[in-house]
């Protein structure tokens, strides 16, 4: 049961691919109506007509992309989808019109056909969701998260449209940027350790968005970098990260502290724009987003703003079309770009 509807599970070239069901999955209206038996029935269903199209239109696409044949699960022996059904998958490279760019692209171009390609299908996910959410094409914005991707990578991405990168690593972020063209925006996503926040600033002179400041803190450290910037002051837009979900290992601000914070940030801080909020959901918890919709209605009657001078940052790979649904206004997507990221044995903190 996947977070969008049906999902089958399966393996191509060595990873794990996801097929979803072509309608789409069932909205978030709907699921929040459906009790748990009709949910798991209507699954049920759609699954089926998964395979009865799997069957004839996969083997298909597995010739096509010349990879192993290969599928899960197992019957004698034989790796199966469903008890008495094969379904050879071969190198299926794509999900709901999705690349699943793994590093070494979909085609004969390598690394530049995979990223290319990859983008391109984002992009016409998010204009549909943009579509079904009643908002324009531009209404939400594609944040690449490049961390741990080589700048040959960011360059394919840059060459094919895109500007607007997001880096978790304040170190790699700023051996990055003298790599990349000038008019990049980029936006660090990461946690940032209040004695990292002025090396950051002067060393990339084209951070456009900290999204991730849970504190008074680390805001006036951001303000005061801007404000002794080498080649003079700055502006940079901040976003304060929220605490959505009710898990430990998550970062940001608990809902009910916004508000104050905000104020505080815009009050004393003057070389910072607060653009919005941003957080990161509990998977599958789509309750995430409609706590930081609410945290953004507080916020801007704190504030005195109108709703739409506050943007949402939400939604990642898995779950991009569920916030944009929700109302978000920007989406970060990394591993359905780039691949499935490779860390160092160690890296140092941010």
């Amino acid at each position: 049961e996947g977070h969008r509807g049906s999902r089958v599970w399966c393996e191509g070239r060595g990873e794990e691919h996801r097929l979803r069901w072509l309608a789409g999955g069932f909205p978030h209206h709907l699921r929040a109506r459906l009790g748990g038996p009709q949910l798991r029935c209507m699954r049920v269903m759609a699954t089926s007509l998964v395979f009865l199209a799997a069957s004839t239109a996969l083997p298909a696409f597995a010739r096509a992309s010349g990879g192993p044949l290969r599928s899960f699960g197992r019957r004698g022996g034989k790796k199966m989808v469903a008890p008495g059904f094969v379904l050879p998958l071969g190198g299926l490279a794509t999900q709901r019109g999705r690349s699943m760019a793994s590093g070494t692209g979909g085609g004969e171009g390598g690394h530049a056909t995979g990223v290319e390609e990859a983008l391109g299908l984002v992009r016409g996910r998010i204009e549909q969701a943009c579509a079904e959410a009643g908002v324009g094409s531009g209404g939400a914005r594609l944040v690449a998260v490049s961390k741990t991707k080589p700048v040959e990578l960011l360059m394919e991405a840059y060459s094919a449209g895109q500007r607007v990168f997001g880096e978790n690593y304040a170190q790699e972020l700023t051996e990055k940027c003298g790599s990349m063209p000038d008019d990049v925006q980029w936006h660090f996503i990461g946690h940032l350790q209040s004695n990292k926040a002025k090396k950051l600033v002067h060393a990339v002179p084209n951070l456009e968005v900290v999204e991730t400041v849970d504190s008074l803190k680390l805001a006036k450290k951001l303000d005061a970098a801007c404000g002794d910037n080498p080649s003079g002051p700055r502006t940079l837009g901040i976003y304060l990260q929220v605490h959505t979900s009710t898990e430990d290992t998550k970062s940001g601000v608990m809902p009910g502290d916004v508000p104050a914070l905000a104020t505080a940030v815009v009050s004393e801080c003057p070389h910072l724009k607060l653009q919005g909020l941003m957080t990161i959901g509990a998977p599958g918890d789509f309750s995430c987003f409609d706590r930081l919709v609410q945290c953004r209605q507080d916020t801007a009657e704190a504030l005195g703003v109108a709703l739409d001078e506050l943007e949402l940052s939400m939604g990642m790979s898995g779950d991009f079309e569920e916030a944009i649904a929700s109302g978000a206004t920007s989406v970060r997507v990394g591993s359905t770009i780039f691949g499935a990221r490779a860390y160092a044995a160690s890296r140092p903190p941010s």
